[in-house]
């Protein structure tokens, strides 16, 4: 991490592992996993100037990670079960990343339309909070890169709802 840093990197994508509820115990992992983590984090905040939390991997709580020094959380919101506003609860004032299926048919080969359609429901669902549209895991390598300037174009067109005042 220091070494990218010093390199230019402007911050840290860090995936943790271990937060799965079917592995670690909560006491296990705050006893032998986090302690860890939260050190790598800490030890590169002074030189980083933004901290991104992957929580990796299906079934993870999220709670464990609620110590960490962190920015901006993203985690597999369906393999997990933890919805985008769950995650604004477990994670006040914080920056929330994610969303989009990595293995979504919309995303893989359906239509702009679709897919349009994928993004503004997402963007709805976050109700103007802080949000970075992103994959909830690593997008598949052979991912055409006129997918991805799919998803820029569905946030371009994005139209809010507003509430009637």
């Amino acid at each position: 991490c220091e070494a990218c840093l010093d390199a230019g990197a402007d911050g840290i994508y860090f995936a943790a592992l271990g937060g799965e509820r079917d592995g670690l115990t909560d006491e296990e992992h705050t006893k032998y996993l986090a302690p860890l983590e939260i050190g790598i984090l800490n030890e590169t905040r002074a030189k980083s100037a933004m901290h991104f939390l992957h929580m990796c991997k299906p079934h993870v709580d999220l709670r464990r990670f609620v110590d960490y020094p962190c920015d901006v959380y993203n985690w597999g919101v369906l393999e997990s079960g933890t919805s985008l506003a769950e995650g604004y609860d477990i994670f006040p004032g914080k920056v929330m990343m994610g969303g989009l299926d990595d293995r979504s048919p919309a995303l893989l080969s359906g239509s702009y339309e679709e897919i349009e359609a994928e993004v503004h429901a997402i963007l709805q669902s976050v109700d103007h909070r802080r949000f970075i549209l992103a994959s909830d895991c690593t997008l598949p390598a052979d991912l055409p890169y006129d997918r991805v300037a799919m998803l820029e174009r569905a946030c371009e067109s994005y139209q809010p709802v507003m509430a009637a005042v």
